[in-house]
């Protein structure tokens, strides 16, 4: 790859009103863009059952369009820090769901594990939630193909070329 600042996605230009004219080298740079394979597939087969379960919901949750192939190992990454939260809250509230805890070396109090580890978890789920719109501020960023055997983008394209 060049050194630079890497080039903007032709999705953007549309977006941008900036779409050069200039229809034979916007059409070889199109063409050179990934095109994903849509949809994740299922669960992987070292999920355990409640991992799968996870899966499972965020796959009907999210809109078509949004998850790809090539999203298969960061999405799978997505299900796991959920499944563990759901874990880390349990063990929270199975301890009397206090965040400070009696500390029996020194007498004093401490952090409870469980809350800790749920904070970890959250901060990660909340870095990787940006990435397939899972959150409200995030969904604006994330655009779903309407279809996924149609790139909507190319429609569009050679709709204006045409009109």
């Amino acid at each position: 790859m060049k050194p630079g600042v890497p080039p903007k996605p032709t999705a953007l230009h549309v977006i941008s009103g900036a779409l050069r004219k200039k229809g034979a080298a916007d059409k070889a740079r199109r063409a050179k863009e990934m095109r994903p394979h849509w949809g994740v597939g299922d669960a992987p087969t070292s999920f355990n059952a409640e991992q799968v379960a996870v899966w499972a919901r965020l796959v009907e949750d999210t809109p078509p369009g949004v998850l790809a192939r090539t999203d298969r190992d960061a999405f799978a990454n997505y299900v796991l820090l959920v499944a563990a939260r759901d874990l880390a809250v349990y063990l929270f509230n199975a301890t009397g769901a206090f965040p400070l805890i009696a500390d029996n070396k020194n007498g004093g109090m401490k952090l409870n594990p469980y809350f800790r580890e749920f904070k970890h978890i959250a901060e990660a789920m909340r870095l990787a939630s940006g990435e397939f719109g899972y959150t409200p501020a995030a969904r604006v960023r994330v655009s779903a193909a309407d279809d996924a055997d149609a790139d909507p983008l190319e429609a569009f394209l050679d709709e204006r070329k045409t009109g």
